[in-house]
């Protein structure tokens, strides 16, 4: 079956690659406080928006792809290791690099590798219980559905704090990712459930019901903005199932499934594809979200101070395009030389 282009996905990625972006930036494009506290989301929707996508794929074509993902994702990971170990000099030590790679600590996003990897090889269990769950009357598919999200909590719970891997960090180094596994289940179960629908699909009711959530969500969204970020009421609460990696509250968990809704929604109510420029961002997110701190260190060891004392509050504008515009180069590069490499093998 032919992939259609899920733009508000893209939106929702672009939005996400920002967040995750600005979280890194702190100390270096702004300081406040309140700034730090609107971005701590990035990464569970990004989580979210993997469950999605991958059972999403499911229903389309009937099978996850699992090998497929993880090659899609393993690939770049080890380039961009490479390519951070020949920037700081540990290329030719052959230890330190294998050390990076079985850590995955070379650069800070990287970590992201080991849970997106694990979240993956655990999917076809999770489209197992989903499945399972799909069957039966209406009553019985929603006691189902509870009995899998305890399961789920359980298990998130007891992987959070009773499994680790040393020198893999923010959930990677939990089995099942730990805390990150409840978001990528929340995603798989909202794809189960409302099967990707685009604007077309939604009936007279549908489009109803989601202007309805657009606008709760709204509100809902900024009210938690007000109250956690901007009047810091989420500080001091307990990380999810106590752990000591991921600084996701509850509240904060509250907020991904909050932002998935609006952007879910608005769907049904806007035109995304004509918005999809929007997603521009989104389409490239892997680099970004490898690479971009590697242009980070290299901008702030090189630039940064040289500018900032000549162009001032630029140097953030500046800073900012740099270390979203070299991933996105960089990938255009890697393409167009795997694309060069594939004609000359056909061509033999």
């Amino acid at each position: 079956m032919e992939k259609k282009r899920v733009y508000w996905i893209d939106i929702a990625k672009s939005v996400a690659i920002l967040g995750v972006v600005l979280q890194h930036a702190r100390g270096w494009a702004y300081s406040t406080d309140v700034i730090y506290r609107s971005l701590i989301f990035a990464v569970g929707l990004f989580v979210m928006l993997g469950g999605y996508n991958i059972t999403n794929s499911y229903i389309r074509n009937k099978k996850a792809g699992v090998a497929k993902r993880l090659l899609g994702m393993i690939l770049p990971y080890i380039f961009a290791t490479l390519i951070y170990c020949i920037y700081s000099g540990e290329i030719t030590d052959i230890k330190a690099v294998l050390m990076h790679l079985i850590h995955f600590d070379a650069m800070a996003p990287l970590y992201y590798v080991a849970v997106y990897s694990q979240l993956v090889i655990i999917t076809p269990a999770l489209l197992f219980i989903l499945n399972k769950c799909n069957e039966g009357t209406a009553a019985l598919k929603a006691l189902k559905y509870s009995g899998a999200w305890v399961l789920i909590l359980l298990v998130c719970y007891l992987t959070t704090n009773f499994t680790g891997v040393p020198g893999i960090i923010i959930g990677g180094g939990n089995l099942f990712a730990g805390p990150w596994l409840m978001f990528w289940f929340a995603g798989m179960c909202m794809a189960m459930l409302l099967t990707a629908r685009y604007k077309a699909d939604f009936s007279e009711r549908g489009k109803k019901i989601a202007t309805a959530v657009f606008a709760i969500s709204m509100v809902l969204l900024l009210l938690w903005h007000y109250f956690i970020a901007l009047k810091g009421m989420g500080d001091g609460m307990p990380a999810l199932f106590n752990s000591d990696q991921v600084p996701l509250t509850w509240a904060h968990a509250a907020e991904v499934l909050l932002i998935f809704a609006w952007f879910y929604s608005s769907s049904a109510l806007f035109d995304d594809k004509r918005m999809s420029v929007l997603g521009f961002l989104g389409r490239h997110s892997l680099y970004i979200f490898m690479f971009h701190v590697l242009f980070l260190e290299i901008y702030v060891s090189h630039f940064f101070n040289f500018l900032l004392n000549r162009v001032g509050r630029l140097n953030t504008i500046v800073f900012l395009i740099f270390i979203v515009a070299c991933p996105i180069v960089f990938e255009a590069v890697v393409k167009r030389i795997a694309d060069m490499v594939n004609l000359k093998i056909t061509l033999q």
